[in-house]
């Protein structure tokens, strides 16, 4: 007797651990590296923010009669071959499924962490697709690949759930910048095209988002909470092996071109216009790598990172 009612608790809860962990836009949580209740349902349902894939592209006289001088994008440059993502359309779909030079790449960007990324899927050997879960994990958005149906956060650069769990991504280098004042610099890039297929076509004249980056609440539980810093303040992270260096956008003097500063026993340039609030860095070939986003974002996911406090840099 006794040992029926423990294997019928047993079974009991393993089976409620089962529904639990399938209770997320019906992906399986048992297998992950972050805690359950870190994983909340964002609204949507998996992939009704529809991602693309088999993107076309425009030459860069079409987008500059498309878009406005405050129009920004992410832009990617290997191997002499430059794309360029606007923000106008990564609103609507969040991820694009691409190639370059060679390489298959997925590009990533997050209205909410306000954080756009670049990935070489190179390492993995068989041709990886991603869409969008639905699903948040510290306030930003969770990736899935429809391979093994894993989820991935693009800020933490890893998977968090499923077959792949643990494994990290390999970031490119990628930046945000206002999108016709590159493509002035720069006129063989190409930009993205938005879709034309009518399933996901999407309104990219409205921003769905507008006022989110003024409003300093955050909307879904976050780990560390700094308030040290406004929430949306546009921040940029320097990684360089196990160092990094958060520095928000006040943090520097707007009278200066560029700031120097030390990542790793390596000193990098921090690019900054006060008057468009564009800010990047420049690194050369080095492994040194940037990624932009609020603060509240780049904090969550690197509170073991420095802070920039403008005292020790030089400036010019």
């Amino acid at each position: 007797m006794r040992y029926t009612t423990i294997l019928f608790l047993t079974s009991f809860l393993s089976l409620s651990f089962l529904l639990q962990a399938m209770d997320h836009n019906g992906f399986d949580l048992s297998k992950r590296v972050v805690e359950m209740n870190e994983i909340v349902d964002g609204g949507p349902e998996r992939d009704s923010v529809p991602a693309l894939t088999l993107p076309r592209f425009i030459s860069t006289k079409e987008a500059n009669n498309l878009y406005s001088l405050d129009d920004e994008a992410i832009i990617v440059n290997v191997a002499g071959i430059q794309k360029a993502y606007p923000i106008r359309i990564l609103n609507w779909h969040g991820v694009v499924n691409d190639h370059i030079a060679g390489k298959d790449i997925v590009v990533a960007y997050c209205p909410l962490s306000g954080a756009g990324l670049v990935f070489d899927l190179s390492s993995f050997q068989e041709k990886m697709d991603f869409g969008v879960s639905g699903l948040i994990y510290q306030s930003a958005m969770l990736l899935y690949d429809k391979q093994s149906e894993s989820l991935w956060s693009h800020l933490a650069k890893k998977a968090i759930a499923g077959p792949h769990a643990g494994r990290p991504l390999t970031l490119l280098p990628s930046s945000q910048k206002k999108l016709r004042n590159y493509l002035l610099e720069n006129p063989n890039t190409q930009v993205l095209k938005a879709p034309e297929d009518p399933s996901i076509l999407r309104g990219y004249s409205v921003n769905p988002y507008a006022g989110y980056d003024q409003d300093q609440n955050v909307y879904f539980p976050i780990e560390v909470a700094d308030n040290s810093v406004p929430a949306k303040t546009r921040s940029l992270l320097v990684l360089y092996r196990k160092d990094a260096l958060i520095i928000p956008i006040d943090r520097l003097d707007p009278r200066a071109r560029k700031t120097r500063v030390s990542i790793g026993k390596r000193l990098v340039d921090i690019s900054y216009d006060a008057k468009s609030g564009e800010i990047s860095g420049d690194a050369g070939y080095s492994p040194v790598r940037f990624i932009s986003g609020y603060w509240f974002a780049l904090r969550t996911f690197y509170p073991k990172a420095r802070v920039f406090t403008g005292d020790s840099s030089s400036k010019k």
